[in-house]
């Protein structure tokens, strides 16, 4: 289908969080400018995020008090696609807004992604039961993770609008920079770039660090992008080996973010420490930075729940690999996510290095073997740069996923009011109850989990508080 005729609007309705969010409105708005597709990206800035501007975003800004004029102007266009939604931390009346005001009263077709992957944190999307009856389609990682199963049980009509997201990434940006440095040009030095999560498992680099530094062999580790939060502080940054370079907030955002960032550290107090970490990026340089050396380590896992994996790389896992970097990545991760053959990663000749976490002198060893082998280091550059872009090509994953949306069209089978929708799925006492707490200015708590138990809940802060729907009028 010839796009240049639509056109295209994608909401971030937690604003520019500077993540994977951010960098998959970001690849979309660089195929939509290299197709001639009028695309733009639309941010309710309601909530703002060290890391805005890393990717190079371009967008409008919507705000509680734009949200009106905003709906009339993308009722007219041809597809509205929303990559996040307010939670349960936003304040509430605006979380409340950009629902009653913006999404469900939108005429365009719409299209819904989740990113999140815990059950936890899909039910912090508010009005997220409602909202995924205002769908026209929906993408979750895979169409059997336990959110995608959910949606088919509540709402059978949607089970063939449920459909996978797959990522997609600028493959000739990848290929452009991992042009710039050879085997022999890059360095001997283990790399992590991205934030700090317990998901990510952060800690495990630091161990290949230790048993590298061990050995005596001038080997280093370099991390950006790990932000000082209590969870990165005692899992990364207390570590004896560790030296945090806080960056000074003050500085311009290009040398903060990124650029020359020997004019914002002290190289000679970090200059014998075997482990350097920074926080935020600008997605640009640490690219380049991946690149430039021998390793690059992403080891995202979900041990607890494999189920939500979704056949998928983070961006992370993608970008070392594009650069020509050879990865380390997780094990339990590598034999529970697919490439598009249905071939289990784990089992790709060739791919990279993958690790259990306890066996760190064994990877160690691995290490060593291929950055003293040139042949074996450039077949595993060629070999992982072919399975991304048989994966993850922008210019093949987005108009694959656009042609689907258009194809589905709308879902004439929604429930219009959400009234009738909640009484359908739970019971009238349950709707009324919803009622009585926006009417008094409270927002409901409408995730799947509540749903599923028939138990309504509202938020005082973010916290969640049960609500009598039996003798509701009386906790007023």
């Amino acid at each position: 289908m010839n796009y240049k005729d639509k056109k295209i609007a994608v909401i971030l309705g937690q604003g520019v969080e500077g993540c994977g969010v951010t960098r998959v409105a970001t690849e979309m708005q660089l195929w939509a400018r290299k197709n001639g597709v009028h695309l733009e990206v639309f941010s309710y800035d309601c909530k703002f995020y060290s890391r805005r501007t890393a990717h190079g975003l371009n967008f409008r800004i919507m705000t509680p008090d734009t949200l009106d004029a905003y709906r009339k102007e993308l009722d007219a266009w041809d597809l509205v696609i929303f990559h996040s939604y307010p939670h349960n931390k936003f304040e509430h009346e605006d979380a409340k807004k950009f629902y009653h005001h913006f999404l469900k009263p939108l005429k365009a077709l719409k299209a819904g992604f989740i990113h999140e992957i815990s059950k936890t944190n899909i039910d912090k999307i508010t009005y997220l039961v409602p909202l995924i009856n205002e769908m026209d389609v929906l993408f979750h990682f895979e169409t059997d993770t336990w959110f995608s199963q959910r949606v088919k049980e509540m709402f059978p009509h949607k089970a063939d609008r449920m459909l996978r997201f797959r990522m997609w990434v600028d493959m000739e940006e990848l290929f452009n920079i991992r042009q710039m440095y050879n085997m022999e040009d890059k360095a001997k030095k283990l790399t992590y770039i991205g934030r700090w999560s317990t998901l990510k498992n952060i800690d495990r680099t630091l161990n290949i660090a230790d048993e590298l530094n061990g050995r005596n062999l001038g080997w280093a580790c370099e991390m950006h992008g790990v932000e000082a939060s209590m969870g990165s502080k005692c899992q990364v940054i207390d570590h004896p080996t560790v030296t945090y370079i806080k960056v000074n907030k003050n500085a311009p955002p290009h040398i903060r973010i990124g650029g020359v960032r020997d004019e914002i550290i002290s190289l000679e107090d970090a200059s014998n420490s075997p482990v350097r970490i920074f926080p935020e990026y600008e997605r640009r340089w640490g690219l380049e930075f991946v690149a430039k050396n021998l390793f690059g380590s992403a080891f995202y896992s979900l041990p607890k729940s494999p189920e939500d994996y979704g056949n998928r790389m983070e961006y992370t896992q993608i970008e070392i690999i594009g650069v020509g970097t050879v990865p380390l990545f997780d094990e339990h991760w590598g034999k529970h996510n697919k490439s598009h053959d249905g071939t289990p990663f784990y089992n790709i000749p060739d791919l990279g290095i993958f690790s259990n976490g306890q066996d760190i002198p064994q990877v160690v060893d691995r290490m060593l073997e291929i950055a003293n082998d040139p042949i074996a280091y450039n077949r595993i550059r060629e070999t992982g740069y072919e399975v991304i872009k048989q994966n993850f090509d922008a210019s093949v994953v987005i108009p694959e996923t656009l042609d689907k949306i258009f194809a589905l069209g709308r879902d004439v089978h929604k429930v219009e009011n959400d009234e009738e929708l909640l009484t359908s799925l739970v019971d009238s006492a349950f709707s009324r109850g919803v009622k009585e707490l926006e009417n008094s200015g409270r927002i409901p708590v409408l995730g799947i989990k509540e749903i599923l138990d028939k138990q309504l809940f509202f938020l005082e802060g973010w916290k969640q508080v049960p609500y009598n729907t039996n003798k509701s009028t009386s906790l007023f």
